[in-house]
C-alpha cells in the first residue's frame, strides 16, 4: 500500500498543478471566447472524448492488466498497432459524422484538428502503458501536466485567439510533449513503434477480443457522462445552459480524479494478484476520507469557484456544481469496484453494466431537463452513479472481498 499512495501522491500533487493551471485556461478561454462560443468548444471537447474513446477502445486499461501479468515486447508492440488502427477508424467516423450532421457545419474545421489531436493522444497513452506498468506514475503525471500547462502559455502569447487557434494550439502542444514522452520510455528500454513485420495478428485479434466489452463500456460511460448531458442541455435550453452546466461539470470532472489516480496505482497490483481483499477495503478507505473532507469544500466554494473560472455570467452553474458534488461519494466508490471488476476479467459485465445506466440516463434526462433545467441534469448524474454503484456490487462475488 505504501507504494500505491506514493504513486497516488505523486499523481495527485501533478493534478493540483494541473487544476490551477486548468482554471486560469479556463478563465481565459470563457473571457477570450464568450459564453456562447465557449459553450461551442465544450460541445467540440465532448466529441472529442467520445471519439477518443472509441479509439482507445479498452486497449489502455487491457493493456495495463496484460502487461501487469506478464510484460512482453512483444504483446505491447501488438497493442500499439491494435490502438492506431482504432484511432485512424475513429477520425474517419468523426470526419463523415462532421460532414454529414448539419447543426455541426459552423464549428467543422475545429473538429477536424481535434482528429488529428487525438492520434497524438493515442500514442501519449501508448506511454502511459508503459510508465503505468513500470508503476513509473511520476514521469506519466509529467506529461499529462506538460500539455495544459503548455496550452496556456500558447493562450497567453497568441493573444488575438479564436475556435480554431485553440484546436491548433492543442494540436502542436500534443506534437511536442509526444516527443519528449518518447525520450523517457526509450530510457526504459521499450519501443513504441513497431515494424509491420512484427504484428502478430492472431494476438491482435485476441488483444481486441478482450478490449472490446471494456471500450463499448468506456464509450458508453464517456457519451452519458460527457454528451449526452450537452446535446440535452443545447436542444432544450440553448448554448448558454451548454456552457453553464459544462463548466461546473469541468470543476466536478477534476474533483473526480483523485479516485482515478488512486485506483489506477492499485490497478497493476489487482491484476497481479488474487488476494488483495485487503488492499481493496483500505483503499476503499481512503477514498470515502477523501469525500468526507472535500464535500464541504466543495459546498462553500462553488460560488467563488464558478466567479473566478467564468465570471458573473456563470453564476447559474453553482447550484449546478453543489448537486454534482453529492455524487463523489457514488463515483469514488464505482472507480475502485469497477477496476477490481477488470482486473477479475470482468469486462463485459462492465459493459452490460454501462448499457443499462446510459438507457436510465437518457431516459430521465428526457423528462428532467425540460422541467428542472441544468439542475435536473445534475440530479440525474447523482442517480446514474448511484445506480452503477447497485450494479458493481451486485456483481461482484462476495470471494472478490474475501481475496
Amino acid at each position: 500500500m505504501k507504494e500505491v499512495l506514493s504513486n497516488t501522491g505523486v499523481q495527485i500533487l501533478g493534478k493540483v498543478v494541473m487544476v490551477v493551471v486548468g482554471f486560469l485556461t479556463t478563465g481565459i478561454l470563457t473571457r477570450r471566447l464568450g459564453v456562447e462560443v465557449y459553450g461551442d468548444y465544450l460541445l467540440i471537447q465532448s466529441l472529442l472524448l467520445v471519439v477518443g474513446s472509441f479509439s482507445n477502445m479498452g486497449t489502455g486499461v487491457i493493456g495495463v492488466r496484460e502487461l501487469s501479468r506478464k510484460k512482453e515486447e512483444k504483446k505491447f508492440l501488438n497493442i500499439v498497432f491494435l490502438r492506431k488502427f482504432l484511432s485512424l477508424g475513429a477520425i474517419a467516423g468523426l470526419v463523415l459524422f462532421s460532414l454529414v450532421w448539419s447543426p455541426l457545419s459552423m464549428i467543422r474545421l475545429p473538429i477536424l484538428i481535434g482528429g488529428l489531436t487525438i492520434f497524438l493522444i493515442s500514442f501519449l497513452g501508448d506511454l502511459g502503458i508503459v510508465f503505468q506498468v513500470d508503476l513509473k506514475m511520476g514521469w506519466k503525471s509529467l506529461l499529462e501536466l506538460l500539455s495544459p500547462v503548455l496550452i496556456m502559455v500558447g493562450l497567453i502569447w497568441w493573444a488575438d485567439v479564436g475556435l480554431v487557434e485553440v484546436m491548433i494550439i492543442g494540436l502542436l502542444v500534443r506534437l511536442l510533449v509526444l516527443g519528449i514522452g518518447k525520450g523517457l520510455v526509450k530510457g526504459l528500454g521499450r519501443k513504441i513503434f513497431s515494424l509491420f513485420s512484427e504484428i502478430d495478428w492472431k494476438l491482435v485479434k485476441k488483444i481486441f477480443v478482450m478490449s472490446w466489452p471494456m471500450g463499448l463500456y468506456l464509450l458508453v460511460f464517456t457519451s452519458y457522462d460527457k454528451m449526452i448531458d450537452s446535446l440535452m442541455i443545447r436542444h432544450f435550453l440553448g448554448r448558454e445552459g451548454v456552457a453553464w452546466y459544462g463548466l461546473a461539470y469541468k470543476v466536478y470532472s477534476n474533483l473526480v480524479m483523485p479516485a482515478y489516480f488512486l485506483v489506477s496505482s492499485v490497478f497493476p497490483l489487482l491484476s497481479k494478484k488474487k488476494d488483495n481483499g485487503q488492499l481493496v477495503k483500505q483503499g476503499l478507505i481512503v477514498l470515502l476520507g477523501m469525500v468526507v473532507m472535500g464535500l464541504p469544500l466543495v459546498w462553500m466554494g462553488a460560488g467563488w469557484i464558478m466567479e473566478a473560472l467564468g465570471g458573473e455570467g456563470f453564476y447559474e452553474g453553482v447550484q449546478v456544481l453543489k448537486i454534482l458534488g453529492l455524487a463523489l461519494g457514488f463515483s469514488y466508490v464505482n472507480h475502485m469496484f469497477g477496476f477490481l471488476l477488470i482486473a477479475r476479467d470482468g469486462q463485459k459485465k462492465m459493459l452490460s453494466y454501462g448499457l443499462i445506466a446510459i438507457v436510465f440516463n437518457l431516459a430521465l434526462n428526457l423528462l428532467v431537463i425540460p422541467v428542472w433545467g441544468i439542475n435536473g441534469a445534475a440530479g440525474v448524474t447523482i442517480a446514474t452513479e448511484g445506480l452503477m454503484t447497485i450494479l458493481l456490487v451486485s456483481g461482484l462475488r462476495p470471494s472478490y472481498f474475501k481475496r
